[in-house]
């Protein structure tokens, strides 16, 4: 519906569901559902680490969360090995921004 208005998604938060997916084995579904979802260049996710045994280098003693901001197409490639596809075809988005550290 977003894409059918010429809209697209800049911001994600995906909150703690990732501790949940990855416990049950959801996260590739996830993420292959976030491959309809029509995100501008520039989109972010804005992630939930949660430490429980191992603390996130940027993380706040006394907290099990920290949030961490990530670009959205380079993220969902590097966990998934096909790359990006044009959601109306099967073409790479040649406007896909440039992989940032």
């Amino acid at each position: 519906m977003l894409q059918e208005r010429g809209e697209s998604v800049r911001v994600f938060y995906t909150s703690n569901v990732e501790q949940y997916l990855v416990r049950n084995a959801g996260w590739r579904l996830f993420l292959r559902n976030l491959r309809g979802v029509p995100f501008a260049d520039d989109a972010i996710f804005i992630r939930a680490y949660w430490s429980n045994h191992v603390m996130h280098p940027e993380g706040v003693a006394g907290y099990r969360f920290t949030q961490i901001v990530q670009w959205a197409k380079p993220f969902m490639e590097a966990f998934d090995p096909q790359p990006l596809l044009h959601v109306l075809g099967d073409r790479h988005d040649k406007h896909d921004p440039p992989h940032r550290q």
